[in-house]
């Protein structure tokens, strides 16, 4: 930008939940303990006031969540899943924390803490633990989705193994 060096960022860069532009065998939305700066590889999602970031954290990190993001983007080389930062802000869309009231909000919540105590697993690994099953259960019970929990995971883990045989010579 006018008036900046290459290497300067400006405040407008902080961020408090990121994505990355390149997924490989994990997806997963990283909250940040305190807003930052984020570089071109990752995606910023800020919050707007009166929304509870932690509730929304874990919406995206939900199954839901997860074949959101996987089936924005498309296979390139090695597998990676190639998103946009254009293509994010046309396509990217997650389950509405106004549908929840104030008990349901927390149970999800609650569902997801353990999540954040462990190591991020590859997904087909990731969906076979039981404190993640157990936290899906509880967004698709909290939404009143009927789709079975194990229809979500079939559906993710294929467009999965499609990106990953996808092979795009550059």
């Amino acid at each position: 930008k006018s008036g900046q060096m290459w290497y300067e960022m400006s405040a407008s860069s902080m961020a408090e939940i990121v994505m990355s532009l390149g997924f490989g065998d994990r997806l997963f939305i990283s909250k940040l303990a305190e807003p930052a700066f984020v570089d071109q590889r990752l995606i910023r999602i800020n919050s707007v006031d009166g929304v509870d970031l932690d509730l929304c954290h874990a919406l995206l990190n939900s199954a839901v969540g997860m074949f959101i993001i996987e089936g924005m983007g498309f296979g390139r080389g090695q597998g990676v899943l190639d998103l946009n930062k254009d293509r994010m802000g046309k396509f990217m869309h997650m389950l509405d924390p106004a549908q929840l009231d104030a008990v349901q909000a927390q149970g999800i919540k609650d569902a997801f803490a353990p999540l954040l105590t462990r190591e991020i697993l590859d997904v087909a690994d990731e969906l076979e633990e039981d404190d993640r099953q157990n936290f899906d259960d509880a967004v698709l019970e909290a939404f009143g989705l009927t789709i079975a929990r194990d229809a979500i995971y079939d559906s993710l883990l294929t467009l999965l193994a499609i990106r990953q045989t996808a092979t795009v010579e550059v």
